[in-house]
């Protein structure tokens, strides 16, 4: 079984994130705001569990709400520091 396939990110709308699991177990939470006017989702921040995966959970996580955003047809702003770096070697 592929690693990735132990993996699913959940949308919770309600609390304004995207939610990393592992097994069913949270392992990385990403938050936003909903700019509707310029129809954007802003990245604010990020909770991690801190593990040896912490940078792959990262980088798994953006690349999954970068995707479900714009497939909304909403363009992505990242705020957050961190999910900058990981956007720019991502890309």
């Amino acid at each position: 079984m592929d690693e990735a396939d132990s993996y699913s990110v959940i949308g919770d709308r309600e609390a304004a994130a995207f939610e990393l699991r592992r097994a069913g177990d949270v392992v990385a939470a990403l938050y936003y705001t909903l700019d509707e006017e310029n129809q954007q989702a802003v990245f604010v921040c990020c909770e991690i569990e801190e593990t040896l995966a912490a940078a792959q959970h990262c980088r798994m996580l953006l690349t999954t709400a970068t995707e479900a955003v714009e497939s909304r047809g909403m363009s992505v702003s990242v705020t957050w520091p961190v999910a900058l770096k990981v956007r720019e070697v991502s890309h």
